[in-house]
């Protein structure tokens, strides 16, 4: 059996609309948390709302599968950006031989020109979206942590990283669809599996109770049977009485 199993390539009419939903939700997907509208599992369901929508023009995705796509296509996008700006400063504003086609300057729109300039050290790790900066104050010192929100709610999914001298870094929205190219590859964290056998105890716990609960009504019907016999026999006893 193979290690990792392969899945049908994104298609141009999927990662059109693919894009078209993340601008559309951009607020939800790519915002802040602010712990009101933009929280952790809000944003799951906003993913698993683009994964329906695009499985409505191909092949069945989820919201993970969706997310890692929008990830690798944004850091594709900012690096072909990236080397664009840095060849109009070569040639003083000229037109650059580094041209973006309409679904690449809509996916550009979407994560904006300021933050392109991220990935010009070299390396764009893709979690500008999904990470905060938490400040904790420990004596005069200030403290700056990055956290990853996803990492609230879900296992952690690595991104792929482009390094600036790599032939990836090349590549363009159409050589992400083709059929030689990307493939999502599917792998079951100890995570997951803690999560699944957590849900399988409650199930049981749940149908336990559900047991416990009928035995528990048994006994109540058992009583009511039980008083019900003595009022009869008091009732006769006291028949008997009076006749006598």
């Amino acid at each position: 059996m193979e290690d990792a199993k392969r899945s049908k390539n994104f298609s141009r009419q999927e990662l059109e609309v693919l894009v078209e939903e993340i601008i559309t939700k951009k607020k939800l997907l790519l915002g802040r948390f602010d712990n009101i509208t933009v929280t952790a599992e809000n944003k799951k369901r906003g993913w698993a709302k683009v994964a329906q929508t695009v499985s409505a023009v191909g092949f069945a995705r989820d919201g993970p599968a969706v997310k890692k796509k929008w990830a690798d296509i944004k850091s594709i996008v900012k690096k072909k950006a990236a080397e664009r700006s840095r060849e109009l400063k070569r040639t003083g504003g000229g037109k650059s031989s580094i041209q973006l086609d309409a679904l690449e300057e809509k996916i550009l729109g979407a994560i904006g020109e300021t933050l392109v300039g991220g990935v010009e050290g070299g390396v764009d790790t893709g979690h500008d979206d999904d990470s905060i900066n938490k400040q904790l104050q420990t004596g005069d010192t200030l403290v700056v942590l990055a956290v990853d929100q996803v990492a609230e709610q879900e296992p952690h999914t690595p991104t792929i990283t482009i390094q600036e001298n790599s032939p990836e870094g090349d590549l363009t929205i159409s050589q992400l669809i083709s059929d030689t190219f990307y493939t999502t590859t599917h792998t079951t964290t100890h995570t997951e599996d803690m999560v699944s056998l957590q849900r399988e105890l409650l199930h049981e716990v749940k149908l336990l109770r559900c047991v416990q609960e009928q035995l528990l009504q048994v006994e109540r019907e058992k009583l009511l049977i039980e008083r019900e016999k003595l009022r009869l026999k008091q009732a006769t006893f006291d028949l008997k009485n009076k006749e006598f």
